[in-house]
């Protein structure tokens, strides 16, 4: 009735039917093997949602803040990242920078203390007064502390590399 070679077909095909069932996570099981228990299905969820923050700047000589929702999760270096990209959309919607900036790097260091910020070029303009660079940096500084994250100090990069400015120091970490 059948041959071996129809059988073998057969076999073939369920096994491989099963393994797809399988790595596509319609069939999960436990598999023991003789030094401890794999689990093939792992949770990589992280809890995500919305929050209101404020994202604070300077403009016309007075601190403004426009509350806008952002995503928000239970880790801080997504956060961070998210925080600052609203800021600087809002400070260039606002016209408080004169070109767009785009965000390269945001995380937070393992203790969760420090934070570093890269940016793809400078957020301070060569042009502006040491009052209007500090108030610049300020406003990141009260966005990033009053959104929650819980970094103490922040170090400002461009390009990965130290932000270069004549008249303000971004060697050392900015205290939040």
């Amino acid at each position: 009735m059948f041959s071996k070679k129809h059988i073998f077909i057969l076999g073939s095909f369920f096994s491989g039917i099963i393994f797809l069932l399988f790595f596509r996570g319609a069939i999960n099981f436990v598999v023991n093997f003789p030094f401890g228990r794999f689990n093939h299905k792992k949770d990589y969820s992280i809890a995500v949602g919305s929050k209101n923050i404020k994202i604070f700047y300077w403009k016309d000589e007075f601190l403004n803040f426009e509350e806008v929702r952002s995503i928000w999760g239970n880790d801080d270096s997504e956060n961070l990242k998210y925080v600052v990209k609203n800021w600087l959309s809002v400070v260039y919607e606002n016209r408080v920078v004169g070109s767009h900036i785009n965000l390269e790097v945001a995380t937070s260091s393992i203790n969760l203390s420090d934070g570093i910020i890269s940016f793809d070029k400078s957020f301070l303009s060569k042009d502006s007064s040491i009052q209007s660079k500090y108030k610049l940096v300020e406003s990141i500084l009260k966005t990033i502390k009053n959104s929650g994250i819980k970094i103490q100090k922040v170090y400002f990069f461009v390009k990965n590399e130290f932000l270069d400015d004549e008249h303000l120091d971004f060697s050392h970490p900015w205290p939040i």
